[in-house]
């Protein structure tokens, strides 16, 4: 009768033991893939600050030359990373300007925007951000 009791409490230390070591392990991938998440939303917030700093430099050259358009991709490199304008479409008193933005090694956040520019006063009247497709085709 011993026996059985002490087989018992074996078994219910190993399953105890087993339990503990998988909470243990799962409490350790939530804070390794929580830190993957905040690198991600890192990149991301750069992605879009080189997408938006091109916006400026395509104000800047309409700013410089007012019948400024461009229909070809446009690389700036910042750093590491890299910020493109796609177009420049001026005319009628307002520019519409595709700009993109890749940060990380590899390009690991993309972001896309469309923005308006009222050319009279250089000023971001309109501004939205795109998915990445045919309009942001990233090299």
């Amino acid at each position: 009768m011993n026996q059985k009791k002490g087989f018992i409490a074996l078994m219910s230390v190993i399953i105890i033991t087993f339990v503990l070591l998988l909470l243990g392990i799962s409490l350790g991938f939530t804070g390794f893939f929580g830190r993957l998440n905040i690198f991600d939303s890192e990149l991301k917030v750069r992605s879009n600050a080189l997408a938006e700093a091109c916006i400026e430099v395509a104000i800047l050259k309409i700013a410089e030359d007012p019948a400024y358009s461009q229909g070809s991709i446009s690389v700036i490199p910042v750093d590491a990373e890299s910020c493109y304008i796609f177009s420049v479409d001026n005319s009628g008193g307002k520019a519409e300007v595709f700009t993109g933005g890749v940060a990380g090694i590899g390009g690991k956040a993309y972001s896309c925007y469309r923005s308006v520019v009222d050319v009279s006063i250089f000023e971001i009247i309109e501004f939205e951000e795109l998915l990445t497709g045919d309009t942001c085709a990233f090299p």
